[in-house]
């Protein structure tokens, strides 16, 4: 039976699939849905898991959309490079599949550039906000102006046939220059989501929020994600 499953939830990303050889998370944002599920489901989802053998024999096959970690972060400091490699070997193997990654550690990126080259794929990262107090306030992950720096690199390293994403999700308070730091890194995409968990995050006004959009939708491609009413009603 195949490891390889369609997301359902249309709040992430529909049209996708999802593919977990490497799951679990050491940064502890306080927003994480993996915690939920791990109180509903009464396991740990939280506790790395090394690389999962039983996937590395999934058939990706072809013309697929394909989200790799998305219960986790593979590109955390705590995985070994050598379970990296295994994984992106597997995808090489099926090279006619798109594959999204998405980490708050960018700069693991750059190990790996060969693939990158080789590889249909979207590099992602999630970034909240630009306010450093503000992110060390909901999770223990590298400093989110550190991030933007690395995706700028990204950008360039995943030439000619990769993109990059940046995920705003959930929004939480950001400065008035988000955007303008967003428009150097010349990301691809740009998500944007609200916390859908009601975590008591500092978020920004409807208007902040709309002016952010506004701002970013003047030089890439914005998509808001299923929820986003919440804070902007009209949307």
């Amino acid at each position: 039976m195949s490891l390889l499953k369609p997301i359902q939830n249309g709040r992430m990303y529909p049209g996708w699939w999802r593919w977990n050889p490497i799951a679990g998370c050491l940064h502890d944002c306080s927003y994480c849905y993996m915690k939920t599920m791990s109180k509903r489901c009464g396991k740990d989802m939280m506790t790395p898991t090394g690389l999962r053998e039983e996937y590395l024999n999934d058939i990706l096959g072809s013309g697929k959309k394909i989200f790799v970690g998305s219960s986790g972060d593979m590109w955390g400091k705590w995985v070994q490079s050598w379970r990296i490699d295994e994984v992106l070997w597997r995808c090489r193997n099926y090279t006619d599949n798109e594959y999204m990654f998405l980490t708050k550690n960018p700069e693991r990126y750059a190990g790996w550039r060969s693939d990158w080259r080789a590889l249909n794929c979207i590099l992602g990262a999630t970034i909240e906000t630009d306010l450093t107090s503000i992110a060390k306030e909901v999770g223990n992950a590298p400093d989110v102006l550190y991030r933007l720096a690395r995706m700028k690199e990204a950008r360039e390293m995943c030439i000619p046939r990769g993109r990059t994403m940046i995920s705003i999700e959930p929004v939480v308070q950001f400065s008035p220059d988000f955007a303008a730091r967003l428009k150097t890194v010349a990301s691809d995409i740009i998500y944007i989501g609200v916390d859908s968990g009601k975590n008591g995050l500092p978020e920004p006004s409807p208007d902040e929020l709309q002016g952010l959009i506004d701002e970013l939708r003047a030089f890439t491609d914005v998509r808001l994600k299923a929820g986003i009413e919440r804070l902007l009603p009209d949307a």
